[in-house]
C-alpha cells in the first residue's frame, strides 16, 4: 500500500471516527461502507480496500456471528462488479444512485455512490426486494386492469360518483360515441347520458344505496350529434382515494336496426300469407270463410279447399305445422304446395 493509500485510508477512518460521525453511521437504516480505491504503477485503478462498514451493512452481507465479516461484506460488494462505478465517481467526483439484483441472493438492493476526498468513496445500501415485489403486482394488477378495461367488447366508463366527473374510458365508448379518450375524460356524466340531470341524479343516488343498477335501456350522445341506444348496467367500486361508479354500455342500435329488418319481413310475409288463404265462399247452401289470426305476425295454421268441376264434392285441407315464426311459416307454405296438387289435380304427393 502506498503512501497515498494510507493516507486515504486514514482520512477515511478519521471521518468514521468523529464522534458524531460514528453516532449517525453506526445507527443508520441503509448499509454504509466507506471504499478506497487502489491504483497501480501506472495510475490505473486495480482494485478497492474497505476502510470501514456499518453493523446495517454487516446484516445485508449476511455475516455470521463469529468470523471475519470483512470477507462477507467483500464477497457480497464483490457480486455487484463495482470497480468500475467506483472509478468513474472518484474520477467525476458524481454521485449516483442505481437499482441493482444480485442473483446468488435473489434479491434487489437500491445504491447510492458518492466521492469524498482522494480516491474515497461512500456506498449506502438498502434492501428495496420487498419494494419490488409490490411494485411488480402493483404492475400486474394494473396490466389487468388495462385488459379488463380496454380490450372489453362492451363500453366502459368510470365516473367519480360525488364529482361526476369520468374518470376513464375505454376504445369501445370511444368507437360508438366518435369521441376521443381526452375529450370523454373532459366531461361528465350528463354531457355523456341524454335526459334530464335529476333522472340521472336518481340513478347515482340509487346506485349509492344498492351498490348496482340493474339493466336498463338508456341513450347515449354521440359527438356528431345523435345519440345512440344502448343497454346500461352499473356497480360501485370504492378503493381507498374514492369512490367510483363502474357503468358498462351494451349498444343495442345494431339489434334494434336488424330487429326492425325481421319485423318487415315478417310484415310482408304475414301479407302474403294471407293473401294465400281462399276467398270465403258462399251459395244458397252453403258458407265457408277463414279467420287469420297468427300468435304473432305469420301462422303455422293454413287451409284450402276446392270443388270438383260439377261442383258435387268439396275437397279440402286443414294443416297445423307446430311451432311458431317465420320458419313455420314456410314450411306450412310447402306443405301447401304439396296438397295443392292432391286436390287441384288429383294427383299423388311426390
Amino acid at each position: 500500500m502506498d503512501r497515498a493509500e494510507k493516507q486515504n485510508r486514514t482520512n477515511s477512518r478519521k471521518l468514521i471516527s468523529d464522534a458524531r460521525v460514528r453516532k449517525i453511521f453506526t445507527y443508520m437504516m441503509q448499509g454504509c461502507v466507506f471504499c478506497e480505491l487502489m491504483l497501480d504503477s501506472d495510475g490505473k485503478t486495480e482494485g478497492y480496500s474497505i476502510a470501514g462498514y456499518n453493523d446495517a451493512m454487516s446484516a445485508l452481507a449476511g455475516t455470521p456471528d463469529f468470523g471475519d465479516s470483512e470477507a462477507f461484506v467483500r464477497l457480497f460488494l464483490d457480486q455487484m462488479e463495482l470497480l468500475p462505478i467506483l472509478s468513474g465517481v472518484c474520477r467525476d467526483r458524481d454521485y449516483l444512485v442505481w437499482e441493482q439484483f444480485i442473483s446468488t441472493r435473489q434479491k434487489w438492493y437500491s445504491v447510492s455512490a458518492f466521492s469524498l476526498e482522494g480516491r474515497s468513496v461512500v456506498l449506502m445500501i438498502e434492501n428495496i426486494s420487498e419494494r419490488k415485489r409490490l411494485e411488480k403486482k402493483l404492475e400486474e394488477e394494473r396490466n389487468r386492469y388495462e385488459a379488463l378495461m380496454k380490450q372489453s367488447s362492451d363500453a366502459i366508463a368510470l365516473v367519480d360518483i360525488f364529482s361526476k366527473r369520468i374518470i376513464d374510458v375505454n376504445s369501445r365508448l370511444c368507437q360508438i360515441t366518435g369521441y376521443r379518450e381526452e375529450e370523454l375524460c373532459q366531461m361528465n356524466i350528463y354531457h355523456l347520458l341524454t335526459g334530464p340531470n335529476h333522472e340521472i341524479d336518481e340513478c347515482q343516488s340509487t346506485l349509492a344505496k344498492k351498490r348496482c343498477l340493474p339493466a336498463e335501456t338508456r341513450w347515449i350522445h354521440c359527438k356528431n350529434g345523435t345519440a345512440i341506444e344502448v343497454e346500461r348496467v352499473g356497480s360501485l367500486i370504492k378503493h381507498e382515494s374514492g369512490t367510483l361508479e363502474l357503468l358498462t354500455f351494451y349498444d343495442v342500435s345494431e339489434e334494434r336496426r336488424l330487429q326492425q329488418i325481421i319485423n318487415e319481413d315478417a310484415a310482408l310475409a304475414s301479407q302474403l300469407q294471407r293473401q294465400m288463404l281462399p276467398r270465403d265462399f258462399r251459395n244458397p247452401t252453403l258458407a265457408i270463410s277463414g279467420i287469420f289470426k297468427p300468435l304473432h305476425m305469420v301462422s303455422g295454421d293454413f287451409f284450402d279447399y276446392r270443388f270438383s268441376s260439377d261442383h258435387n264434392t268439396l275437397t279440402g285441407f286443414l294443416v297445423d305445422v307446430a311451432g311458431h315464426g317465420l320458419a313455420t311459416a314456410l314450411q306450412t307454405a310447402a306443405v301447401n304446395v304439396l296438397l295443392q296438387d292432391v286436390i287441384l289435380h288429383e294427383k299423388v304427393p311426390s
